[in-house]
């Protein structure tokens, strides 16, 4: 196989891929609505206290769609801590 079909073989498998969506952990900087839809004109179905764990599944724009204590909803991400998530391979133990 070329180098060049094996490149083509190889995006289509990862283009084909599924994987599941994983929510950003994330921490509220002040109280928070969270809103039933993307925007201040949608009715605030809970206060999430500042300082708070919630999970961040996406964002767009300003909005971002979060899960807290059961509950899924939107919220400005103006008001959300900023976390960087960095993924580390095991540590392997040498034989000796």
């Amino acid at each position: 196989m070329s180098f060049a079909r094996f490149i083509a073989a190889a995006a289509l498998a990862l283009s084909l891929a599924t994987t599941a969506a994983v929510a950003a952990p994330t921490v509220t900087s002040a109280n928070l609505n969270l809103r039933i839809g993307p925007g201040l004109n949608y009715r605030v179905n809970v206060v999430i206290p500042a300082g708070s764990a919630v999970d961040v599944v996406s964002c767009g724009g300003t909005w971002c769609i979060v899960e807290w204590a059961g509950a899924t909803g939107y919220v400005d991400g103006n008001y959300l801590m900023q976390a960087v998530t960095i993924v580390v391979s095991p540590l392997l133990t040498l034989p000796r």
